[in-house]
């Protein structure tokens, strides 16, 4: 976390408000609020529409799990034709997440799926190792386009924005064709 009171008066010399939740705020800049760092589907870098809506299409609960499918489209604004999460606890205790993105007529996208850990990361051809105090789990993603395991520093892009130290950002990128 970051304290707020620190950031606010930051942005006030640039004459901008923390709480201005438009959608080219500084705030956005920030990396605890970028939705490039919150496990969440993101498209060509792009920031979400914070007017968009994701709305529930489905509630899962059957033998496949518990979860909800959701439209990404709105959220995800121009860069996609059609975007659709579904979120499933397994009855393994597992998790799948499931991203379709259908990019616009005549373009090409970049996908990118990241999150922030603390858990020291280990790229693999086919996965990410994660290990944490004595623990290891796998991060495996499965797609008909290629894709790339990558990770990424925490270090701040603006001035006010405060230091992750013990954290790395990790995820999949692909090129979903258009």
């Amino acid at each position: 976390s970051q304290k707020y009171a620190p950031v606010e008066k930051a942005l006030a010399e640039y004459k901008a408000s923390f709480w201005n939740m438009k959608q080219n705020s500084m705030r956005w800049s920030l990396l605890r609020y970028h939705n490039l760092y919150h496990s969440t589907v993101s498209v060509n870098e792009a920031s979400h529409m914070v007017d968009g809506e994701a709305v529930v299409k489905e509630v899962i609960d059957d033998s496949r799990g518990k979860g909800m499918v959701m439209d990404m489209t709105p959220v995800l604004g121009e860069n996609v034709k059609d975007a659709e999460r579904t979120v499933m606890m397994l009855s393994d205790n597992g998790l799948k997440v499931i991203d379709r993105i259908a990019a616009p007529d005549g373009k090409k996208v970049r996908y990118t799926w990241r999150m922030v850990t603390p858990a020291k990361p280990t790229v693999l051809a086919d996965c990410i190792l994660l290990e944490a105090e004595g623990h290891t789990m796998k991060l495996e993603a499965k797609s008909d386009v290629s894709l790339t395991y990558m990770t990424w520093n925490t270090d701040p892009k603006v001035s006010y924005d405060d230091p992750n130290p013990g954290m790395t950002v990790v995820g999949v990128e692909a090129v979903v064709p258009a």
